[in-house]
């Protein structure tokens, strides 16, 4: 088996992505690498990140892999959970506070910032629908996110999300409790659950 094959059987073990950093710790070669993106057997997505050309057609696996601090928030993040039928426009992704996204392609993501203490709360790998994990923030923390004064969310979108949401087996009102509290959300939360509880 020649390099460039063991390359991809190797990426296709591995989603379809790798770091440069890890394939030459499986024991391949930069060189190798090179050869096969100029080959066109693989393709370089930015600096140490290659993947092969069949993982592009899954943008949020794609987008995530990039961009590794982001997670998958808001309309986004409903979508992935069921809680909305309307694929995004846009993907929204949360980052910490600070964080530099002026690399990040606006015509495809919405940028949210987030506190560090609550950036990484609350979030979950879940699968995008061509297979590949995603990090997402769970159902409450989203719902509440939604509700956020400076998020300017369909009315209808989160309406439905949350009356989906009620209905699940796995619908935790402690949790709610504990976002919209932290979120500040506490009165907007109580009216829809009035509603559906």
């Amino acid at each position: 088996m020649s390099s460039a094959q063991r390359i991809i059987e190797y990426m296709h073990s591995n989603n379809g992505v790798t770091s440069a950093k890890d394939a030459v710790a499986e024991g391949f070669s930069y060189e190798g690498l090179r050869r096969a993106v100029h080959a066109g057997l693989i393709e370089k997505w930015g600096r140490g990140l290659y993947a092969l050309p069949e993982t592009f057609d899954d943008e949020m696996f794609a987008l995530q892999q990039r961009y590794a601090r982001g997670i998958y928030s808001h309309g986004t993040a409903l979508y992935l959970h069921g809680l909305s039928d309307r694929i995004p426009t846009k993907y929204q992704m949360t980052f910490p506070e600070h964080y530099n996204t002026h690399r990040l392609p606006r015509e495809l993501v919405e940028v949210f910032f987030s506190g560090k203490d609550l950036h990484e709360s609350e979030v979950v790998s879940i699968d995008t629908v061509f297979g590949h994990k995603v990090f997402a923030y769970a159902p409450e923390r989203t719902l509440c996110d939604m509700l956020r004064p400076h998020v300017d969310a369909d009315v209808s979108i989160v309406s439905s999300a949350f009356n989906k949401w009620a209905k699940s087996p796995t619908a935790d009102i402690a949790k709610m409790s504990k976002y919209s509290k932290l979120l500040k959300v506490e009165d907007k939360v109580r009216s829809y659950l009035e509603i559906l509880l």
